[in-house]
């Protein structure tokens, strides 16, 4: 690959290095929200909830209200956790 190319291809997906940096932010943040489940459940039953640097964030009652509670706090949507959450899921059928 040449240099201009590689230039090109950086400009495009970002750094990875910084790019690293996002997705363990993001893990983190899942791991945070998977080990406080039960709580937000019980306080945030049938709501949207954004988690972002292992904080709640913003919560909504629909997907289009999180999305612009997301944005209007300036929180990059790529490293925000969103999720429905409620005590007692629909099932699955398959």
């Amino acid at each position: 690959m040449t240099q201009a190319a590689e230039r090109e291809l950086l400009m495009l997906i970002g750094d990875p290095s910084e790019i690293k940096t996002q997705i363990e932010a993001f893990t983190r943040s899942a791991d945070w929200l998977a080990s406080h489940r039960a709580r937000l459940v019980e306080a945030h039953d049938h709501q949207w909830i954004a988690i972002y640097n292992c904080e709640l964030r913003c919560t909504a009652p629909t997907l289009g209200e999180i999305l612009a509670a997301v944005d209007a706090a300036g929180l990059p949507r790529g490293e925000v956790v969103i999720e429905f959450v409620e005590a007692a899921p629909l099932p699955l059928i398959v």
